[in-house]
């Protein structure tokens, strides 16, 4: 795994690269339903009640993760690794970001 990849919470100029990211990690799901996996629409509502952490490659985004805080709970979702960084371990470390994250908010 490079080490020039950098996890970082989302800001609204992340949104078409989260939908982008999101609809190529889910493609497979194009074989049920006849849509994207999400739209810029959607990526922003969640924005609004709860928070991405993106992964940085060189330009694209390469994972993302949402995090929504329910009380003393944490939901936690929409984790996309892009298929060609797939198998380095980025996965579990955004999970472990996520995590840490969720477990900030409760905490704050």
């Amino acid at each position: 795994m490079s080490e020039t990849v950098v996890i970082r919470t989302a800001g609204a100029e992340d949104v078409p690269g989260i939908v982008a990211l999101l609809n190529v990690a889910f493609a497979m799901e194009r074989e049920f339903v006849d849509r994207d996996r999400t739209s810029a629409d959607e990526i922003e509502a969640l924005m609004r009640t709860g928070t991405f952490l993106v992964a940085d490659g060189a330009d694209p985004l390469v994972a993302c993760a949402y995090v929504e805080l329910h009380g003393t709970r944490a939901y936690m979702g929409m984790l996309a690794v892009d298929p060609s960084m797939q198998g380095r371990g980025l996965g579990r470390r955004m999970m472990r970001r996520r995590d840490d994250a969720a477990t900030s908010f409760i905490n704050a």
